[in-house]
């Protein structure tokens, strides 16, 4: 230990040892110190308590399941409803092909209801784990409706059209007559699409 050390060594422990206030002021810390690591670790094991919990009731709901009869007809229904839904779907090469397709047909079914009308291309997703490959294609549409050309526009939106859906809806009649909506498309991958 130099020379320099232990002259400040003896300073800051004459110092403590003097002043009551530096006394005070050390323990306040270490309380202080010593209350945050508590809350630290009990508010670590509040969080891991509730995960373990909400792990133990998710476990639950799985063993129910997995203890539960199934009726095989019931699956076959689903994968039959689930094939005549994907064979419904329009098909396209690849996700470019899609949104042009989108643009094409928003254009040809919602566009000509419209007057001033904006078409905007929002982009499109392919959707995780479908088989066979689906991309959604995201259309924002705008222009001015005329109130009686909006249930010609809603039914383009019915069980019919399987893979088109309204994600927002904006309609002000009366004042100006402007819609602003935007729509999902859903494509199908082509077979012959590599």
């Amino acid at each position: 230990m130099s020379m320099l050390q232990k002259f400040y060594q003896r300073q800051l422990s004459s110092e403590y040892n003097k002043n009551r206030r530096l006394q005070w002021m050390c323990v306040g810390i270490c309380i202080i110190l010593t209350l945050s690591l508590i809350k630290f670790y009990t508010d670590q094991q509040q969080e891991n308590r509730e995960q373990t919990q909400q792990q133990l009731a998710l476990l639950a709901k799985y063993k129910l399941t997995a203890q539960s009869k199934t009726d095989p007809a019931i699956s076959v229904a689903i994968d039959a409803a689930n094939a005549n839904w994907l064979e419904a779907l329009p098909s396209a090469q690849s996700s470019s092909v899609a949104e042009a397709q989108a643009l094409t047909e928003v254009e040809q079914k919602i566009g000509k209801l419209l007057s001033r009308k904006r078409l905007n291309l929002l982009g499109s997703e392919s959707l995780v784990g479908a088989k066979p490959i689906l991309w959604q294609v995201r259309v924002e549409i705008a222009g001015q409706l005329a109130e009686l050309d909006l249930i010609e526009l809603l039914q383009y939106f019915d069980n019919q059209n399987k893979h088109a859906r309204i994600a927002s809806f904006q309609y002000s009649p009366k004042t100006s007559n402007s819609i602003n909506l935007v729509v999902d498309l859903l494509y199908k991958r082509a077979n012959d699409a590599e």
